[in-house]
């Protein structure tokens, strides 16, 4: 009997230590995952106070985010419960913050956090109080305690943003994705989803003959172009710092022509310069690649964090700025605008690109006689025109190409010298006029960098021995790259259907005759005599034998 007695009290005992054991492992067993989380971004975890939960808590499921310090079964004390109210963590103590405009502020728990009674002990939030400011981010990674190890998310939706071992407790998280506040009482394995969302950029460029914004356009070498970046911003959002950076081709038109929009392109909208945003030239557009250099933006355009605080909901800033094409545009090869948005912990977003084309004529001067074309012929000078339209009452200007071989630009002339010059009623060129353009020993002439349109060459010269062309040869540029609507990256064209070839023939002049003489016609009617007499005197011979 005694035994059975001692073998229920060592039970007993073991099971008391069991218990004791049990209850020690269950208190520091709760968990907080981070779900909805963002490649890249590091998350942070600070205990604010400590905790106390009844039975029913204790044994609660997995929770969703939007907890708070007045759920039930939970009672919240200071983290040290020998602190007193005037002490480091008491609810008085005061921290200096320095918010996103530059000022510093002064600010303690007790702004958003008072004691239940007189007892000084358990906490509750007060009424009114805003625990998603800056002010209150700020605060509680300064009033905090730093629990575990800062987290970096390998990926979207890292099932590894979770820490582990954590007592009953109210926590904050903090993110480098954004500046909306996390915080969450320990439930016992709590789920919080960061509440920032991940902003985006969608660039455009502008087509000039139709005005529309989209993908991609066609343009001449010396021609503006302009260009629209639409941020996507995001309610907290941190760090946004547009990043631009064009093709060899494409020469940006300085920070000036930079221009900042919230919500919509209009003068009431336009932000400020140095108060919303700041914009210089330069800028690491991309880290280096190992052994390489890194890739240097033409500008950085980085909103003020004061300003981003103000965005309280899904907001666009337009960003608008120009460029002109220049001498180094290949034909038929696109000259490519590319942008990035670099936000929170040095992220960057997916690139959004433009494509630019310019076009050219390919002109073959051969011997008309030669249906072969192999005949060519060199030191045929040539004149380009083109008609352009223009606010004018007339609809219709012209316009003459100034330019040797590559594309300098266009110089307006009078519509009536060059239609009188098409009727041929009057000499107009002089080698001043117009840069003449003449074929080379393989008899081409190539102009590159024009824009879609119709153009016209006026032949001024002949090449010796053959006759100068009586017309123009019309030439008709034509594109698809830039059509309406394109307005997805896949439709960008590959930009091989804009350039034109064009041959054109001239003709032998007759031999004319000498000064004072009759020409070769006399020798056409003596020598047709002598062949009709001829047969004539060989019929009559026949017939008489």
């Amino acid at each position: 009997m005694k035994r059975l007695e001692k073998l229920f009290a060592l039970l007993t005992v073991f099971a008391v230590m069991l218990g004791m054991s049990m209850s020690a492992f269950a208190a520091g067993q709760n968990s907080i995952t981070v779900d909805k989380n963002f490649e890249g971004q590091e998350y942070a975890l600070y205990k604010i106070f400590d905790a106390t939960v009844n039975e029913a808590r204790a044994t609660a499921s997995d929770m969703d985010s939007d907890t708070s310090v007045t759920v039930n079964g939970i009672a919240y004390t200071l983290v040290d419960e020998e602190t007193t109210a005037d002490s480091g963590h008491g609810l008085t103590a005061t921290y200096s913050i320095t918010l996103a405009d530059g000022s510093t502020k002064s600010v303690a728990a007790g702004d958003w956090f008072e004691y239940v009674n007189s007892s000084s002990k358990n906490i509750q939030i007060k009424e009114n109080a805003d625990i998603t400011t800056e002010e209150f981010r700020l605060f509680a990674q300064k009033y905090g305690v730093k629990t575990g190890e800062t987290l970096t998310a390998k990926e979207n939706d890292d099932k590894d943003i979770r820490w582990t071992g954590l007592e009953d407790g109210y926590y904050f998280i903090s993110t480098t994705t954004g500046t909306l506040v996390t915080v969450d009482s320990i439930a016992p394995n709590a789920i919080v989803k960061d509440k920032n969302s991940i902003p985006s950029v969608d660039k455009t460029v502008e087509e000039n003959s139709t005005g529309e914004y989209q993908k991609q356009n066609d343009g001449e070498i010396g021609q503006t172009i302009n260009y629209m970046t639409v941020i996507a911003a995001k309610k907290g959002g941190a760090g946004y710092k547009l990043l631009d950076k064009m093709s060899e081709g494409l020469t940006f038109d300085g920070i000036s022509s930079v221009k900042v929009y919230k919500g919509s392109v209009s003068d009431d909208n336009l932000l400020t310069v140095d108060r919303e945003y700041t914009v210089t030239a330069g800028g690491e557009y991309s880290p280096a690649a190992e052994g390489t250099p890194a890739v240097t933006a033409d500008f950085t355009l980085e909103f003020k964090q004061a300003f981003l605080n103000t965005i309280t909901e899904d907001t666009d800033l337009i960003v608008t700025y120009s460029a002109k094409i220049n001498d180094k545009a290949v034909i038929n090869t696109a000259e490519i605008n590319k942008t990035t948005l670099v936000y929170g912990n040095n992220t960057r977003t997916a690139e959004s690109e433009t494509k630019t084309f310019v076009w050219g004529i390919d002109l073959l001067k051969y011997d008309g006689e030669d249906e072969s074309k192999a005949t060519v012929l060199k030191d045929a000078e040539f004149v380009l025109y083109k008609k352009v339209q223009t606010e004018k009452e007339s609809g219709i200007q012209y316009a003459k190409f100034d330019s040797n071989m590559k594309f300098a630009g266009w110089t307006d002339v009078d519509t009536e010298t060059v239609e009188n010059l098409l009727k041929k009623e009057k000499a107009y060129f002089s080698g001043k006029d117009a840069t003449i353009l003449v074929t080379d020993e393989d008899g081409k002439i190539a102009v590159t960098g024009l824009d879609q349109g119709e153009y016209f060459l006026i032949e001024v010269t002949a090449p010796a021995g053959y006759n100068k062309l009586d017309k123009e040869e019309k030439v008709e540029i034509t594109s698809t790259v830039a059509s309406a609507g394109l307005t997805n990256e896949t439709d960008i064209s590959s930009g091989t259907d804009g350039s034109t070839h064009v041959d054109v023939a001239n003709n032998q002049g007759a031999v004319l005759p000498s000064t004072g003489g009759i020409g070769t016609t006399l020798f056409y009617i003596i020598g047709a005599i002598l062949v009709i007499g001829a047969g004539a005197v060989l019929l009559i011979r026949q017939r008489r034998n």
